[in-house]
């Protein structure tokens, strides 16, 4: 029986012709390839957040007004600059922030900016650790579908989602910018493995003609999981806090490893043509369908139940055309 096919069969009495089996792995794919990673991936405009206003922090007894210079020509006050305080007396000379920043506030919001102070000359540091993010979703891409066609979805996916969640929170924890930036990039490849495994499962578990749905559906559902950062944002104002909550969620693979199966199709690339067996009896029970063993080495026909037969169409002679839809289903490509 080709894979196919054997997809076919096992999901004939489910909606769509997928099976409940399908359906509920499908969903905790989706949440693996949108919602984990669209937190990760549209966090960082939270994390990076540069402030719209802030202003030198002035030296103790005096208030931002009275040490901070406006712009020439304008009515905008210096964000980098600051008048020196000498014994206790505001000067006009004009020098460089001496005493941090004071950021504004809305809902108590923080960012790896406001943390670091990565504003006036240093504002480039924040661009860059957003960059070396992105370098790591490189590679994640280049590497971890090569790693799972060598080591599998499943452990790939599973392995990631645990990385994710370590490096994710030491990342939280950290207060040195170069070793967050590091750790920066360590979430960015475990991000982008988690969804090139989880995506390529989607694809794998599916029969074509319902592939061409379940795939672009995926972008539709990802537009929600995006529009989602925004609520959890508010409710974790602190980057901190929203970082290690994005995390720990990753952890949810946990207890789920035994709940997910391998990619049957990976398994039958492999010459793993039992342990694929095993995997497609699983959903098939699951589905309510029974299947013979031994039925992907096999080149039979394996009846279908009657409650599932669908009628067929009527050629111009009077002939059934979908004869195979009456009698039988006809599962004829061997696996090689």
């Amino acid at each position: 029986m080709e894979l196919d096919e054997a997809f076919r069969f096992i999901g004939s009495k489910g909606p769509l012709k997928v099976g409940w089996y399908h359906i509920l792995l499908y969903a905790l794919l989706v949440f693996y390839n949108c919602w984990i990673i669209g937190f990760q991936l549209m966090g960082m405009i939270f994390i990076g957040h540069v402030p719209k206003n802030y202003q030198c922090t002035p030296p103790d007894g005096f208030f931002t007004n009275d040490t901070t210079p406006v712009l020439d020509e304008t009515t905008e006050l210096d964000k980098c600059h600051m008048y020196e305080v000498q014994d206790g007396i505001v000067t006009q000379n004009i020098t460089e922030c001496l005493y941090g920043w004071d950021y504004e506030r809305i809902i108590g919001e923080t960012s790896i900016v406001t943390d670091f102070n990565l504003v006036c000359g240093d504002a480039i540091y924040a661009k860059i650790a957003q960059s070396v993010f992105m370098v790591g979703v490189l590679a994640g891409s280049v590497t971890s579908g090569q790693i799972s066609d060598f080591f599998g979805r499943k452990i790939v996916l599973h392995i990631a989602l645990v990385l994710k969640a370590v490096s994710g929170v030491i990342m939280a924890l950290l207060w040195d910018y170069n070793a967050l930036v590091a750790s920066w990039f360590f979430v960015g490849v475990f991000n982008q493995a988690i969804q090139i495994s989880s995506y390529v499962m989607m694809t794998e578990m599916f029969p074509p003609e319902i592939r061409t749905i379940s795939t672009p559906l995926v972008s539709l559902i990802w537009g929600l999981a995006v529009s989602s950062v925004v609520p959890i944002a508010l409710l974790f104002p602190n980057w901190r806090h929203y970082q290690i909550f994005i995390s720990v969620i990753c952890l949810i693979g946990v207890p789920l490893w035994w709940l997910t199966p391998e990619s049957a199709r990976w398994l039958i690339s492999r010459g793993q043509i039992e342990e694929a067996e095993e995997i497609l009896k699983k959903m098939a029970k699951f589905n309510g369908i029974k299947i013979p063993n031994s039925f992907l080495s096999d080149d039979k026909e394996i009846p279908l139940n009657e409650d599932i037969i669908e009628p067929s169409n009527k050629g111009h002679d009077g002939e059934n055309e979908g004869e195979v839809h009456q009698q039988y289903y006809l599962l004829r490509a061997v696996t090689k």
